[in-house]
């Protein structure tokens, strides 16, 4: 039992040290109920968990200094431990239109009292609406990068921040190629739109692009939005631009000097067209003294760079420029190019091949912490079960008398 005890409590240690990993939170109602819709006079409270930290500072910011005579903040035990505080709202009888910004928050103090700065800070926003009278959208604009023989959408997100509803909304998007030249102009679905005072939703237009419709080629793309409603027009219009993309997997650099008689880490700087990830990508490379070498797979993000690497013996080659056919594997497909590379004498670079690419693993102070916990429980279920039970028949034997 002393064992246990003993564990025990280097268990609550370890667990009680962990939580400086963890910086300081807060738990906070959803975003939806953080929400206000301005009316008269209005009243709402809501409640926050602060967690995470030994000395917490709550507190109340905004940009707008006249919000502060609306907010009250109840804090039972300020710059303590986590706990729980409650934010009242008090609006007035009136308030301009537009958007307001409350935020409640909380700042971790250093654990010596005697420091006064903060380490961490986080908060959560709570938005007040006054609406505006009449109809009053606004939108936002996005589109989708496309596969070259595919399509897209191309969508505005409309809001209504009038007391009035909209019957019906829909957008005019132009297209364009990067020099400017108009490719062609799409026209949205039409929806009605809701004031704020009915939902926090906004309506979404869209709009189907397909680039093959139009013989373009994969590159980047503009476009531009404007939005229509009930015989009006918002004059300011919204830009976005998109990516056309095909399967496929370039080769952008790669290592152009090894040094002979050396083992040489030689990489591929390698660059995808596509609009989404490629799995198991790999190249293959054709060497004058070692056949080929294979690089290990590699997943490779939508329009990103990666490197693809492998080691190269040098041994047995003269000081030249080799021809290296190289080969890159992906989604069924492949791309060849011959790359040149220089054997050159040198120091010997150090390098340490890892003995197995596809496995490793980090050692961090969380992963520290997990281990030993579950190597603790361990020891402590088999003194109490294990040594246990194996020692209690030894215990209950009864001694027989001998045999007359």
């Amino acid at each position: 039992m002393n064992k246990w005890l003993f564990s025990l409590f280097f268990l609550c240690i370890i667990i009680v040290s962990s939580s400086n990993i963890i910086s300081v939170g807060i738990q906070q109602p959803p975003s939806e109920e953080r929400l206000i819709i301005f009316q008269p006079n209005l009243v709402k409270t809501y409640g926050f968990t602060l967690v995470n930290a030994p000395r917490i500072h709550s507190y109340v910011f905004s940009a707008d200094e006249s919000l502060y005579n609306y907010v009250e903040l109840d804090d039972p035990a300020q710059d303590t431990g986590p706990r729980g505080i409650t934010a009242t709202i008090r609006l007035p009888e009136t308030l301009a239109p537009g958007r307001y910004d409350i935020f409640i928050g909380g700042s971790e103090l250093a654990e010596n009292q005697g420091t006064i700065g903060a380490v961490a800070a986080i908060q959560s926003k709570i938005e007040i609406l006054s609406l505006y009278p009449g109809k009053d959208p606004q939108f936002t604009f996005g589109s989708e990068d496309i596969a070259v023989n595919g399509s897209g959408n191309m969508t505005l997100n409309v809001d209504n921040y009038g007391t009035e509803k909209i019957d019906a909304a829909y957008g005019v998007i132009e297209v364009f190629d990067v020099d400017g030249n108009k490719i062609t102009t799409l026209t949205t679905d039409s929806k009605p739109v809701d004031s704020k005072m009915s939902t926090s939703t906004s309506v979404q237009l869209h709009a189907v692009f397909k680039p093959s419709l139009y013989s373009l080629k994969p590159g980047i793309y503009n476009a531009s939005a404007k939005l229509y409603y009930d015989g009006a027009v918002l004059p300011e219009s919204q830009a976005g631009s998109f990516r056309i993309g095909s399967l496929l997997i370039k080769i952008d650099d790669w290592t152009k000097k090894v040094i002979i008689n050396a083992t040489n880490s030689f990489k591929l700087t390698i660059e995808s067209d596509w609009v989404s990830p490629i799995e198991n990508v790999y190249a293959k490379i054709t060497t004058p003294n070692h056949g080929i070498i294979k690089t290990p797979n590699l997943d490779v993000s939508t329009f990103q760079q990666s490197t693809l690497e492998t080691y190269w013996e040098t041994d047995g080659l003269d000081l030249k420029t080799y021809d290296l056919p190289v080969e890159i594997f992906y989604d069924g497909k492949s791309t060849s190019q011959v790359l040149q590379v220089d054997v050159a004498e040198g120091v010997a670079p150090i390098i340490e091949k890892p003995k197995n690419q596809g496995f490793s693993i980090t050692l961090n102070t969380t992963t520290i912490v997990i281990i030993s916990m579950i190597l603790l429980i361990l020891v402590n279920l088999y003194f109490l079960f294990i040594r246990k039970k194996s020692a209690e028949p030894a215990a209950n034997q009864s001694i027989k008398p001998p045999r007359l």
